[in-house]
């Protein structure tokens, strides 16, 4: 017992001791440092690929941009303001990070369909961050029949009833059933 305890406590201490000398990036524990093998220097200007400026994008879409090889990560960032407000809950801002390749899978539905969204991308290594030479936008189109915002002529003549097999239907009032029979 008292091998397995010793054995233990130094493990700690050999891997320390080897830390850093294989070439191999280290990750430590606590209160030692962390020492990644990150890229460095200037990162180039690059564009944004697609969505195109303007495009119609409705349901799951790839956002693509030129990749460069001393990028660490790029992050992505979608909003429907100009501006890319973070802090307004009535505007949409969305921020993807740690995205390794030059491509993002949106595959989630953004919260306000029928708009207008910007979208940039933010390539980031040791020592610089770039922005894209340019920010673009998309056209974010409702896809289902019940993300569509119907306007209904004198909502109050219609009734929601539940039937018993849990259907839901819409039924107009007698008087107005009588006009639609007679055409």
């Amino acid at each position: 017992m008292k091998k397995r305890f010793l054995g233990l406590l130094l493990l700690p201490l050999m891997l320390g001791a080897c830390n850093g000398k294989s070439g191999i990036p280290s990750y430590s524990y606590n209160n030692q440092s962390i020492n990644h093998d990150r890229k460095t220097g200037a990162i180039a200007e690059f564009s944004l690929l697609g969505p195109l400026d303007g495009f119609v994008v409705s349901g799951n879409y790839t956002f693509t941009w030129e990749g460069h090889t001393n990028v660490d990560y790029y992050f992505l960032e979608i909003a429907s303001t100009k501006t890319f407000i973070t802090d307004d809950t009535d505007e949409v801002y969305v921020k993807e990070s740690n995205i390794s390749n030059n491509r993002f899978d949106l595959n989630y539905s953004l919260p306000k369909k029928d708009i207008t969204y910007y979208w940039k991308v933010t390539a980031v290594n040791k020592d610089h961050k770039q922005e894209c030479n340019k920010v673009d936008t998309f056209y974010y189109k409702a896809v289902n029949e019940g993300e569509l915002q119907i306007k209904i002529e004198d909502e109050q003549d219609w009734v929601l009833h539940k039937k018993v097999a849990m259907l839901i239907s819409l039924s107009i009032e007698q008087t107005s059933l009588e006009m639609v029979k007679t055409h």
